[in-house]
């Protein structure tokens, strides 16, 4: 379940972590590190399987990396990916042109 403050500081000290953070960390370490950790400063218990579901099935889609339930029921899917690995929107258009003509 949510509590009603989040952790100001936690997510402040996960902002600086991520300034600092090596781009060479693995998709496991970005969803612990920092994924995990600011929803629990967000105020879910994501050390409890029945609020943070890790590689929680989506009918129709597969698998994603966790989700946030209330009440037995997934709210959030939350899809995680390594640091770097996502194209910028202009980066993605030039990569589709190149592939596509």
């Amino acid at each position: 379940m949510v509590t009603c403050q989040p952790d100001a500081e936690g997510i402040q000290e996960l902002i600086e972590k991520y300034r600092t953070a090596d781009t060479i960390l693995t998709e496991a370490d970005v969803a612990e590190v920092f994924v995990a950790r600011l929803f629990s400063a967000l105020g879910w218990d994501t050390l409890d399987p029945l609020v943070w579901n890790r590689q929680s099935y989506v009918r129709g889609a597969g698998y994603a990396d966790a989700a946030l339930h209330v009440q037995h029921r997934p709210v959030l899917f939350v899809e995680v990916k390594r640091f770097g690995r996502i194209a910028h929107p202009q980066e993605e258009i030039s990569i589709q042109q190149t592939l596509f003509g």
